[in-house]
């Protein structure tokens, strides 16, 4: 096991000093399956946030959101998968670009987490020609949260690589459907209008 993981890290650590080395800003959810090839996962918004919990006089503890089409279109890996989570460093001396600022907009989740903890990674169902989340209300002092639905939610392990750097596995290897990363800190589950979800495709592995 402490072999495997120093195998995980040394790759890692390979990928997150090859991406260093480039001008642009690093931010967000990567992938990459068996070729390898680090790729950027771009967050698909929620398209029906109507999360209506009342029905007549009653409140229903969970509702179901949807994203358009039945699987994701762009972000598609076939076989066992590696996540790495990147954050922004305040440290950091890079020079900020017009492309960097619409790449923080885009994935302001990352802007407000700084680890993968504030993420549950979530598996997600097709229904209505659509990819389906069910989420949970959950009340509080300072007002309400939306939570994903804890039998959906899969285990990960975090493998820090540095300070804003992270390496994310699952104990076992994902199987063929539809998946997603929820951002649940406290600064953006109060709303699920305009939910971004992280969400990808895995396909069965070819020979």
């Amino acid at each position: 096991m402490r072999i495997t993981i120093a195998l995980y890290l040394l790759i890692a650590f390979t990928s997150v000093n090859a991406q260093n080395n480039s001008d642009s800003l690093q931010l967000g959810l990567y992938m990459r399956d068996k070729t390898k090839v680090l790729q950027r996962v771009t967050p698909s918004i929620v398209c029906d946030a109507k999360a209506d919990f009342s029905v007549l006089a009653f409140e229903r503890p969970s509702a179901v959101l949807y994203i358009d089409k039945p699987y994701s279109e762009h972000n598609r890996f076939r076989g066992a998968v590696d996540f790495l989570f990147f954050f922004v460093d305040p440290n950091s001396d890079h020079k900020m670009t017009p492309s960097d600022f619409k790449l923080m907009l885009k994935n302001k989740s990352f802007v407000y987490a700084d680890n993968p903890q504030k993420f549950v990674l979530a598996r997600l169902f097709q229904s209505k020609e659509k990819r389906a989340l069910r989420i949970e209300k959950e009340k509080l002092l300072s007002g309400v949260r939306y939570r994903v639905y804890p039998t959906d939610i899969i285990p990960c392990t975090i493998i820090p690589i540095d300070s804003k750097s992270f390496l994310v596995t699952t104990e076992h290897p994902l199987t063929t459907g539809e998946y997603g990363f929820v951002y649940q800190g406290e600064e953006l589950s109060s709303e699920t209008i305009g939910m971004p979800i992280y969400d990808f495709s895995i396909e069965k592995s070819q020979p």
